[in-house]
């Protein structure tokens, strides 16, 4: 219910600023109070469109901004990056946040774009590059530029010649980068890139062997320190998980040697995922795991002989015997 105040003259009328939150106070004359305006009445009936407010895009907030953006696909982000200098700058940082190069797309110039503007690149989250043609020395040398500006990845893959991870050396350090994926080997290179990259969580690394020798590769305990899932060789997992809070394992390289289970047992965590190939009877594999992490939850093991060289009809009755260590 209002409350009743008088009127300053027999001329004026109230109007309840309830009914009109879009109404601002400076739009109206009179005498302002606490629950009222008074104002002299109008010649004729005020019109929805008078109490419209016009807004700029400068007036937004920029999160408001970015979040729209967010959602836009590619052809609408262009047309807002060509309206106006602000929202040009604010639409290049969704059209920059992920690039994806493949051998079908047609967008391999970008990388002319991130090695010449720092700031475009920084907006990169993630970036993936797959390219399996040779390519001249003047592309690599291209990339490399545009990775040390990409400062703030979280997710990169690099899918290309294996002999190319030079393209790695720089002082960068990618201190958000959670997961990395690469064809690269476990070489000099890839170890003093990963001394940069104290929040990789998920990495992956190739198989062909590395150049140099790798036992002449020291890999410092601080590198990767919160390392969980490795997916490579296994000679390469022999120098990464110990020491590291590995839980998940996918190995690429077939496995002949079973005294590997116990050098991958000496993950700082308990191993709940391990992916393998082995050369080795299945059996004495099964058991050998089953000793050495007894905290598995999923086991897969592949084999490159015959199992019926290592299954006869009274093995088969003893696979589960192998897991009765094995935690449920």
């Amino acid at each position: 219910m209002h409350r009743r105040v008088p009127f300053p003259s027999s001329t004026s009328h109230l109007i309840d600023t309830g009914h009109y939150p879009h109404i601002s106070f400076s739009q109206l004359r009179g005498v302002n109070h606490p629950h009222y305006i008074y104002k002299s009445p109008p010649e004729s009936a005020p019109s929805p469109n008078d109490f419209i407010l016009t807004m700029t895009p400068s007036s937004f907030p920029p999160e408001l901004l970015d979040s729209i953006c967010s959602h836009l696909p590619t052809p609408d982000l262009l047309a807002v990056a060509s309206a106006s200098y602000t929202l040009n700058a604010i639409a290049q940082r969704s059209l920059y946040r992920n690039i994806s190069i493949t051998p079908a797309s047609t967008n391999l110039s970008v990388l002319n774009t991130l090695a010449a503007r720092p700031h475009t690149a920084a907006h990169l989250r993630t970036f993936s590059i797959t390219v399996h043609h040779e390519q001249p020395h003047a592309f690599y040398t291209l990339l490399a530029k545009a990775l040390e500006q990409m400062t703030e990845l979280v997710s990169l893959t690099l899918i290309l010649d294996a002999d190319a991870s030079w393209v790695l050396n720089s002082e960068a350090r990618y201190l958000n980068l959670t997961s990395f994926a690469s064809s690269f080997p476990f070489d000099s290179n890839l170890v003093d890139f990963l001394s940069r990259t104290p929040a990789v969580v998920d990495l992956q690394v190739g198989s062909a062997p590395p150049s140099n020798d790798q036992s002449e590769i020291n890999f410092p305990p601080a590198s990767i320190p919160n390392l969980a899932r490795f997916t490579g060789p296994h000679h390469t997992a022999r120098v990464v998980v110990p020491q590291r809070p590995v839980e998940a394992l996918f190995l690429s390289e077939v496995i002949s040697d079973d005294s590997i289970f116990g050098q991958l047992s000496q993950s700082k965590s308990n191993i709940t995922i391990f992916d393998a190939v082995v050369s080795l009877g299945l059996l004495p594999c099964v058991a050998a795991i089953s000793q050495t992490m007894p905290s598995l939850h999923y086991l897969r093991l592949m084999t490159v002989v015959p199992l019926d060289e290592h299954f006869d009809p009274v093995s088969r009755r003893r696979p589960k015997n192998c897991f009765r260590s094995v935690s449920p």
